[in-house]
């Protein structure tokens, strides 16, 4: 049996891909771990969640957590490099026992916006992950924050901002999140791509070369 967890994992994994964005897995988080903003006649343009790969840590060691971005159709947000227009997508963590790196952003797609204004970033649905090192002396729990900043965009653009939070228990040995949450960060590490330049975070790059960004983005879009 020791197979199992494996095979339904691998399962898991198949069945996030195959499915369509409408059908798409949805993590349950505490509610200070879930927030919506902007809100555009009523309702939310965009959903984020805290998640994580464990649901517990181990002093020391390293795990990956990562903001769910849930968007409404026809809204966007941005990548790294925006493009000619937009604003990049920003995680701001905040914990006094871990240290979180920089965004592993996945691969975007390219719109075409008013004015034949091009520009890069997300759709539907996109987990930005970070790998958080923990601290050797966490207690007995490591509380997470991190404040989102983006911009959504459709016909018009409003920007987002949204701060959530994880407690998460620490143990002697680190235990995995249920299989389609992992699921989720591998998918989102096989479609990871490094920013046009080398030096961009979290905030994105000012200075950037058109064809390297072009190489990274998929096709273009409406």
């Amino acid at each position: 049996m020791a197979g199992a967890p494996r095979a339904a994992w691998i399962l898991w994994l198949l069945l996030l891909w195959a499915a369509p964005t409408h059908a798409a897995y949805v993590p349950e988080v505490p509610s200070a771990a879930f927030g919506q903003s902007p809100f555009y006649d009523g309702h939310a343009a965009v959903s984020v969640r805290l998640l994580s790969d464990v649901e517990q840590v181990r002093a020391g060691s390293s795990f990956t957590a990562g903001v769910l971005f849930d968007l409404a159709p026809d809204w966007h947000i941005y990548w790294a490099d925006p493009g000619d227009a937009g604003l990049a997508t920003e995680l701001l963590w905040r914990s006094g026992d871990a240290v979180a790196g920089p965004i592993q952003w996945p691969k975007p797609r390219a719109f075409v916006e008013g004015d034949g204004v091009t520009t890069y970033g997300y759709r539907d649905r996109v987990l930005l992950p970070a790998t958080v090192n923990v601290s050797d002396s966490v207690g007995s729990h490591l509380d997470l924050e991190v404040t989102a900043r983006y911009l959504a965009c459709r016909v018009i653009c409003s920007p987002g901002q949204v701060t959530l939070r994880r407690r998460l228990p620490v143990g002697s040995q680190a235990s995995d999140a249920e299989p389609p949450l992992r699921a989720l960060f591998a998918a989102a590490a096989k479609q990871r791509t490094a920013p046009p330049v080398a030096a961009a975070s979290a905030r994105g790059a000012a200075d950037v070369e058109p064809t390297a960004v072009a190489a990274a983005a998929a096709p273009a879009t409406t």
